[in-house]
């Protein structure tokens, strides 16, 4: 399974939404330009980020060369609350 079937797959199952080829180009890019975002380093090399995308705020793990989106799951509650709770 390729990454794009993967994350196609996560955000049916995580989000009970479908997601068109256009919405995962659409997530890379938003990935690739960094628009509203919060970056995390994660192991292994990848890059984690918090994404707003149609009214959904997700994790997104990213390749670290090409910037293709890998995977996609929500943001926990603890997670969410600490991002509205924290001072910018």
């Amino acid at each position: 399974m390729d990454y794009k079937a993967h994350t196609k797959y996560r955000f049916k199952q995580k989000f009970f939404k479908n997601l068109s080829d256009a919405d995962y180009y659409a997530i890379c890019e938003i990935c690739r330009n960094k628009i509203n975002y919060i970056e995390v380093a994660s192991y292994k090399g990848a890059t984690k980020m918090v994404i707003s995308y149609n009214d959904n705020l997700m994790w997104c793990v990213l390749s670290k060369r090409r910037k293709i989106v890998k995977t996609v799951y929500p943001v926990s509650k603890e997670i969410l609350n600490s991002l509205i709770n924290s001072p910018e």
